[in-house]
């Protein structure tokens, strides 16, 4: 083999190793830009969902709040409703006393006597109750 032989079989080494190194170094560029637009990708969605998060929560306080304004409402509601149980309670009280006073006012007149408002009025005003 001759010197130009050799020089050239070099040459074509030191060729086919720029060529592998060549070819690694942009299958490897490849490679990050495509990782690096993943990254994007991802950095962007998180953003996105970061956001989304960031809406969900205020809503979420929003209806919080609202909850417990219905809740007050309710426990209101409850207070008037049991205020008014009472009230209910006592007219029902003196309705009753009131046509127990009636009947044992009937039951003093004479039988077959038919008494006239006035005596009656007078009669209901003696025990308590006006006409």
């Amino acid at each position: 083999m001759n010197e130009t032989t050799k020089m050239k079989i070099v040459a074509a080494a030191f060729l086919a190793a720029a060529v592998i190194a060549a070819a690694g170094w942009a299958a490897s560029a490849i490679q990050i830009e495509r990782a690096q637009q993943r990254l994007s990708a991802a950095r962007a969605a998180t953003a996105a969902a970061e956001r989304e998060a960031a809406a969900r929560e205020l809503e979420a306080a929003q209806y919080t709040k609202l909850i417990e304004q219905l809740e007050q409402k309710i426990a209101d509601i409850r207070s008037a409703n049991t205020k008014l149980d009472e009230k209910l309670k006592d007219k029902k009280t003196t309705t009753r006393n009131a046509r127990a006073d009636v009947e044992r006012a009937r039951g003093h007149r004479p039988v077959g006597a038919v008494p006239a408002a006035e005596s009656v009025c007078e009669e209901l005003a003696a025990l308590g109750h006006p006409c």
